[in-house]
């Protein structure tokens, strides 16, 4: 089950004690005791629409065997998804070559904008030289 109070939001497996009495009830079909209990916290009512996929596979099971069956290939898919979607992240990563590379494009274009800057001012510097040099004291 995935939590949703504001600590863990999010987080398959990290559920409040809230949550985790909240679940137990509503899985031993106490759905008046839960609805009370969740209505104590603005995030109540979210907990079993996030988990609603879950609750309900978990209660169509008919005995402890079907429940470990389902609970274990739950989990298991959830790993997939998440490996999946960790590989798809590193895609879209940057070659850390391809980032020194840039960088060190940067570092040079910028490298010659101060030395153009430099030569202006040394130019300048040279021009009021020279003007001084031209003046009669």
């Amino acid at each position: 089950m995935t939590a949703v109070n504001p600590v863990n939001y999010g987080k398959a497996y990290k559920l409040s004690c809230v949550e985790a009495v909240a679940a137990t009830l509503f899985l031993g079909g106490f759905y008046d005791e839960t609805d009370f209990l969740l209505s104590h916290f603005k995030w109540g009512k979210s907990f079993l629409k996030v988990n609603k996929e879950l609750f309900d596979n978990y209660r169509n099971c008919n005995n402890s065997d079907e429940l470990k069956q389902f609970q274990e290939k739950y989990i298991n898919d959830e790993l997939e998804r998440k490996k999946n979607k960790k590989d798809e992240i590193e895609e879209f990563n940057f070659d850390t070559d391809e980032d020194e590379i840039v960088k060190g494009e940067f570092k040079e274009n910028e490298n010659l904008e101060i030395k153009k800057i430099n030569k202006e001012f040394e130019n300048k510097l040279n021009l009021n030289d020279n003007d001084n040099d031209n003046v009669d004291i």
